[in-house]
Formats: structure tokens, sequence, C-alpha cells
């Protein structure tokens, strides 16, 4: 058994370690001292021993062993077996990570994995943004490979996307080795072509999650998927009566804000798990006849939706989000309140490409986010290398991690000490290649005069 709580993922970090619960996703940033402890704890066993490995690698000790029992962090259980490892090794092992950590002033794994196991797709949405549909695919086999050795660096989540994933012919062999592997998994479906044996496998699932693709409760949903609502309604019934948790995902487009409400009504008559609104981004120039929502424009929607459910839900949790790259910006008066961010917030809060998120197409190649999809060339193949070199070694990548935006208006901003300018694509689609002078053409913040 070991001592770190398994609901508990310990990561290594340049700037000590961070815990996440598996099941709330909530975070605890470590100093270098309690990551060092942790992590000779869960190769030792043996709380005594710990301590001795620890002050063999650092000399000040900065953790509070009882504070990490109150959180539920270390089971102290005297039937766990004590490992009888020598403690001279452990340290050595546990001081040549720390050095190789230093090396990298980025996350030592990204924090999520995206994967598209197939591009093609039974709808045509107005608002995908997905332009390249390669037809290449791979087995199973290789994705759980892959999967696996994410596990291993410490990635927390995986969401399968595409197309749509259940047209990928080796679904149900994927969702079955994911579930083995023990990884928290997101399903993203618009529901209408899951055979039955995928259905019954999400609905045994303890690791993953069917995420169902709805607009709205109207004529507007076939309008903008191509499909009639209530064909997604019967999937979505299907999981509530098996009480599977079930997600629901929408896309702020054209919908109104009356058709928003009635989607808060029927989650609410679901108890759906989450519901996330997206703010559209056009990055696919196919589409056509969209709205394009401002990050201003999502600012009211939350707060439109937050009054509704509070004038007719009062105190009934509804958990739903409205989301979007750099929406932090409409909000300009917290800028002043976020001076004191810890150096993981820092890089989870900004631009997520090559800081907390990876992607993978169907063919193997590797983007920091798929809005790079068309103004980019891949420079590596997860056919071709090991997951783990790619995020240490891409070129893309480390080009994003470390150019730092020369503009004298975002260097004058508070949300700068995460934000870098915003989003890389935007900029290098609209400017070219003096991309990283300029702002982000959709930032809210007013212009700076001093």
């Amino acid at each position: 058994m070991d001592f770190i709580n398994e609901n508990i993922l310990l990561r290594d970090e340049f700037f000590g370690g961070i815990l996440i619960n598996k099941n709330n996703f909530k975070r605890y940033q470590l100093n270098k001292s309690e990551n060092i402890f942790l992590k000779a704890l869960n190769e030792i066993k043996d709380l005594k021993k710990a301590e001795q490995i620890h002050d063999m690698i650092i000399s000040n000790r900065e953790y509070d062993i009882n504070k990490l029992i109150e959180m539920g962090v270390i089971i102290v259980d005297d039937t766990s077996l004590k490992q009888n490892n020598n403690i001279e090794v452990i340290a050595n092992k546990l001081k040549k990570r720390l050095q190789e950590l230093q090396e990298y002033k980025f996350l030592s794994a990204p924090l999520e994995l995206v994967i598209y196991p197939t591009l093609k797709c039974n709808l045509n949405c107005k608002f995908c943004f997905l332009k390249n549909r390669i037809s290449s695919e791979f087995k199973s086999e290789k994705w759980l490979e892959i999967i696996s050795e994410a596990k291993s660096m410490g990635v927390l989540s995986v969401s399968i996307l595409g197309g749509e994933p259940a047209l990928y012919k080796e679904i149900d062999d994927l969702l079955n080795g994911i579930e083995s592997l023990g990884i928290k998994t997101t399903m993203t479906t618009n529901g209408i072509k899951l055979k039955e044996s995928t259905k019954e496998i999400l609905v045994h699932s303890k690791y993953i999650t069917p995420v169902i693709s709805l607009q709205c409760l109207s004529a507007k949903n076939k309008e903008l998927m191509g499909v009639d609502y209530k064909s997604q309604l019967d999937i979505i019934d299907y999981f509530v009566k098996n009480n599977k948790t079930v997600r629901i995902n929408s896309v702020y487009t054209n919908q109104s804000i009356e058709e928003f409400y009635e989607m808060i009504d029927y989650v609410a008559s679901k108890d759906i798990d989450r519901y996330s609104i997206g703010t559209y981004v056009k990055t696919n120039d196919k589409n056509s006849d969209l709205q394009t929502r401002t990050l201003l424009d999502s600012r009211i929607l939350r707060e439109n939706l937050q009054s509704y459910i509070t004038a007719k839900y009062k105190d009934k949790k509804i958990n739903y989000s409205v989301e979007g790259c750099l929406l932090y910006s409409a909000y300009p008066e917290i800028e002043d309140e976020i001076g004191d961010m810890s150096e993981f917030d820092k890089l989870y809060y900004g631009c997520r490409a090559a800081r907390s998120k990876l992607e993978i197409y169907s063919n193997g190649d590797v983007y920091p986010c798929i809005f790079f999809e068309n103004q980019m060339q891949p420079t590596s193949n997860v056919l071709e290398d090991t997951l783990e070199n790619i995020w240490k070694q891409d070129d893309t990548l480390n080009i994003l991690r470390n150019q730092n935006v020369n503009n004298e208006e975002c260097n004058k901003c508070g949300f700068n000490v995460f934000c870098n300018g915003g989003c890389p694509v935007t900029k290098q689609k609209q400017y070219g290649e003096q991309w990283n002078t300029f702002k982000d053409p959709n930032c809210c913040m007013s212009k700076k005069t001093s």
C-alpha cells in the first residue's frame, strides 16, 4: 500500500512540485522540501527514513507532516509494508531528478493530453475548428502505449476528440485500454453513432466520462450541427437512466440568451455533471453564417446565466462554466489581485499551448494546441519519438515557451505574469513573423497610459 493517497497526483516540477486531486482537480503547489519528502515517502514507505532521505538532499525542513496528513495526502497505515530499499540509493535517485528539473523552466509533463483517434465525422458543424480532414489513423495499441507513457510522466487527464470518436474503428479497444490504465478521461461525441458496445463500456467505466455536444433545445441546433437536438437528448437520457455521469458542451455562437436559459433548465432537471460553454473563435475560414462572440459577450453571458440560476434555483448547485482563452481580460477589475500567483498558476492560467497541454492528430502529428493546425508544420510525431522527448525537445514547443511578448502595453499589464500577450496562433495569423510584438487582438484590456 502506498503512503501517498491514490487519489492524489504527485508531480515533480522545477519550482518544487504540485499535488492534484484526481477527483475534483484541486491543486496545491509544493515547495522543494515538501516535494522531496513526499517523493522519498512514496519510495521508502517509512516516515522516519523519508525524513533521513530528505535531509541527505536538502538541509532545511520546510514541510509539515501533520498538515500533509490533515490534507489527506499522507495515509498513515501501520499495516503498510515498509520497504527495505537503501536510503542512499533513493536519495541519489531523487537528487538526480532534482538536478534534471532545473534544466527546464516549464512543467515536467503536460497536465492534459488531447487525442484525435479519427478525424472522420458524421456531421458538419458550422463552428468546427478542424480544416484538415486527413484520413490516416493508427491502431489503438499504439494510442494506449502513448497514454501509458503519459500517465507515467504524471499527465492528469486525457481528452478524446475528433472528428467523431465513435467512428474510430477500434474505439472499444481504446476505451477498454484506458479503463485498464486508470487515467481520468473524457470523450466528446455528438452521440449519434455510438455503438451499443461503446455505450456499455462508457456506462460501466470508472474513469471515462462522456461529453455530449449539444448547442440548444430548438431548431437552431440542426442549423448549427445538422442534427435535431432530440437525437442528442436520447443519448443523454440513456446515460442518466443508467446512473452514468455525463457532461454537455456547447459553443457560444448564434444562440440567444433564452436558448441558454433553456439549456440551464435542462441541465438542472437532469443533474448533469458539468455544462461547458466555449466562446467561438473563427480559426476555420470555411465556417460561415456564424456570429463571432467577443470575450466581453462571454462575460455578459456568464453574468446573465448566474443571475438566472440564482433567481430560479437559489441554493441548487449547477456546475456550469463559460470558457474562452484570454477570458480573464474581460475582467479588468481583478488585474491588481493576481500579483502573488504561484509559479504553477503562472504556467497554467495563460495560453496552455506548450505549457500544460499537448494535442495529437490521428496521424501522430503533435501540436501545442489544435488551433495551430493550419498555422504551422508539426515538428514532432509520436510514431517517431517518445512523448517525453517531444515534450522536452520539440522545436515549436520551446519557441512558444521561450519567447516573451515584446509589447509595451502588454508589459505594463498585470495579467502579463501569465498571459504573455495572448494567443500565439491568432497573432501569427494576423501579424506574421513579428507576431510577438503585438498584443492579442481579442484582448479586452484598455490601452494603458502610464
